[in-house]
């Protein structure tokens, strides 16, 4: 699965993690004014977008002239101009955290570290893998003591434990959803119990210390 930044934010958005708001421009579209300014984000399947002056902040003046500037560049490389542009914010925390599947392992494995940012390979040190079995659901008090143990304070903590359980529902099959085919035709047959349990962790996210 390839996805621009702005494609794996809806995701994410649909899946209950709250997401800065912002709007993601095709070429040629209009920018609207953004009250206070925004960030500017080239739409691009790469890295290094900040470095290579794709990620730019920008005064509410100067969106137009921010935007056009990154599509201009984004057009010289032969590459679709979307731009998404989103508000600014504050950030209280920041963290990294991904799911890959791991071959060897035959298991997904969770990559965190209190590092968020750019250049995460640099903080390898930093770096905490949590494996876990795909044949078991997986719940928030799963990941509290390998959250403690990779050094996240309660802000990183609770945001890594909200974004690690929507990324593993999006990631990996619902365990509360039964595929079941007849005829050649199939159809999706949802648990009530998991559906409460999945609604009770989300819950307890917030209850965390």
């Amino acid at each position: 699965m390839r996805l621009i930044e702005a494609d794996g934010k809806k995701l994410l958005e649909r899946r209950g993690l709250p997401v800065p708001r912002g709007q993601l421009y095709r070429p040629d579209e209009p920018i609207a004014e953004v009250a206070g300014g925004g960030a500017v984000k080239a739409q691009l399947l790469a890295g290094g977008r900040g470095k290579s002056g794709l990620v730019r902040l920008a005064n509410e003046s100067e969106l137009a002239a921010v935007a056009t500037a990154i599509a201009d560049r984004m057009r010289a490389m032969g590459l679709p101009e979307h731009i998404l542009i989103e508000e600014k914010i504050a950030v209280e925390a920041e963290c990294y955290l991904a799911w890959r599947i791991d071959d060897v392992r035959q298991a997904p494995v969770m990559l965190f570290s209190t590092e968020g940012g750019v250049e995460i390979e640099a903080h390898a040190g930093g770096l905490h893998e949590f494996v876990w079995d795909p044949l078991r659901s997986l719940h928030p008090h799963h990941l509290v003591g390998f959250l403690l143990g990779a050094g996240a304070a309660s802000p990183r903590r609770r945001l890594a434990l909200s974004s690690c359980g929507c990324t593993w529902r999006r990631a990996m099959p619902d365990p509360g959803v039964i595929p079941i085919t007849s005829n050649q035709n199939a159809t999706m047959a949802t648990r009530d119990t998991a559906t409460r349990r999945s609604d009770h962790d989300d819950r307890a996210i917030n209850q965390l210390p």
